[in-house]
C-alpha cells in the first residue's frame, strides 16, 4: 500500500473526531496496538476458535485476551520504527500466558501454526508501508484499524465512559439497563467488587488483570447493527444484528450482573 501526503492527512482527519490526536505520540500508540491487535490477534483463526459450535474461548476470556495483547503489541510499537517480524512471533508466542492462564500453545492447538502464518502475514504489510512511507505512516494506518474496529476496547478513548456507564449501572438500580431484569433478582455484588472505585479503577487499568486481583471475572459484550463481517468492539465477536450492548461481572460462581450502554 502506498500512503502518500494526502492518505496521510486523510487518516489524521479520521482519527480526531474519535479521540486520537495524531500528535499525541501515546495516544496514537495505543490506538494503533489496538488497530494491529484486531488484525494480527482478533481477527485470525482466533475467531473460528471462539465462534464455532466447539468455542474453545468465551467472550470473557476473547474481552481479557484482547486487552493483553494490545498490552504486549502497545511494548512493542516505536515512532521511530517497529519491528514488525518480532512483534508477530511475541503475539503468537506459545508459551504467552493469557489471562485465563492458558499459554497459546493450549488455546491454539494443532492450530497454532495457522494463527502465526495469519500473524506474520498481517506484520509483513506493516512492515513494507513502514519502508515505503515510514514508520510513523505505519502506525497511523494501524490506529485507523483500531478506531474502525476497536473503538470501546481497552486503551481507545472511549474506555474511561464503557467504564462508568458499567460502575454507574451497577450502583443504580432503577438504572434503565434494569427494565428487562430487576437488579433486585440478581446476585448479590461479590465483596470483591463491592467498593465501585476500586472496580472503577481496576476496570480503568484494563480487563485483563482484573481476575487476578480480585478473583472475579470481568465480561463485556457491545453489539451494534454492522455489516456481516463486523466484529464487536469489546469481545471482537462477529455481529449479526441489533442486540442490546452488555457487559457481565462474574466469579465463579457465576454471572452477577448485566449491563447495556446504549449510545457508547
Amino acid at each position: 500500500m502506498d500512503l502518500d501526503a494526502g492518505a496521510v492527512a486523510d487518516i489524521e482527519r479520521m482519527l480526531r473526531p474519535a479521540g486520537v490526536a495524531p500528535a499525541d505520540v501515546d495516544a496514537l500508540l495505543w490506538a494503533a496496538a489496538v488497530g494491529v491487535a484486531h488484525e494480527l490477534w482478533r481477527d485470525s483463526p482466533l475467531e473460528d476458535w471462539h465462534a464455532g459450535p466447539d468455542s474453545v474461548i468465551s467472550d470473557g476470556q476473547m474481552m481479557r485476551a484482547n486487552a493483553a495483547t494490545v498490552r504486549l503489541i502497545r511494548h512493542h510499537l516505536a515512532l521511530a520504527g517497529t519491528d514488525w517480524s518480532g512483534l508477530a512471533q511475541a503475539v503468537t508466542d506459545a508459551g504467552r500466558v493469557l489471562p485465563d492462564g492458558r499459554s497459546v500453545r493450549q488455546l491454539a492447538g494443532r492450530w497454532l501454526a495457522a494463527l502465526r502464518r495469519h500473524a506474520a502475514g498481517q506484520a509483513e504489510v506493516y512492515a513494507r508501508i513502514q519502508d515505503a512511507a515510514g514508520p510513523r505512516a505505519a502506525l497511523l494506518l494501524a490506529a485507523a484499524q483500531g478506531v474502525l474496529h476497536g473503538s470501546r476496547w481497552h486503551g481507545m478513548p472511549r474506555w474511561p465512559q464503557v467504564v462508568q456507564a458499567f460502575c454507574r449501572a451497577v450502583d443504580d438500580p432503577a438504572d434503565p439497563h434494569w427494565r428487562v431484569r430487576p437488579l433486585t433478582q440478581r446476585r448479590p455484588r461479590p465483596a470483591s467488587i463491592a467498593d465501585t472505585a476500586v472496580l472503577r479503577r481496576l476496570l480503568l487499568e484494563g480487563p485483563d488483570p482484573v481476575g487476578r486481583r480480585r478473583g472475579g471475572l470481568v465480561r463485556a459484550r457491545r453489539h451494534r447493527l454492522r455489516p456481516r463481517r463486523d466484529h464487536d468492539p469489546l469481545t471482537g465477536a462477529r455481529a449479526g444484528g441489533r442486540v442490546h450492548g452488555s457487559t457481565t461481572v462474574s466469579t465463579a460462581g457465576g454471572r452477577l450482573y448485566m449491563m447495556s450502554a446504549p449510545g457508547l
